[in-house]
């Protein structure tokens, strides 16, 4: 059964969104996940939606919690709390 890490926040830079987006692939894909969706940037500021898929629960939480991550995570400073959850099951099929 495949576990999604959805995370949602407000981005008004559209440029540095390309950045995270680069900078998290390689970290994802350490833990076995792949960034699957992002929603678009089509106003500022653009409610981001971006949902990774991971192998398991515990993969995503791993993932979440690593120091890389929380690096590039904590980078994207925003004024609106970043939200995150942890949807399990098959969602794409």
């Amino acid at each position: 059964m495949a576990v999604y890490l959805v995370i949602q926040d407000v981005i008004s830079d559209s440029q540095l969104f390309e950045q995270y987006a680069q900078c998290v692939k390689p970290i994802i894909q350490r833990y076995g996940s792949r960034m699957i969706t992002v929603s678009s940037l089509d106003i500022a500021p653009a409610q981001q939606t971006i949902v990774f898929e991971c192998p398991s629960r515990e993969d995503a939480v791993k993932l979440w919690n690593c120091d890389e991550y929380t690096t590039v995570r904590n980078s994207q400073v925003t004024p609106a709390p970043l939200q995150a959850m942890i949807v399990e099951g098959n969602l794409l099929a």
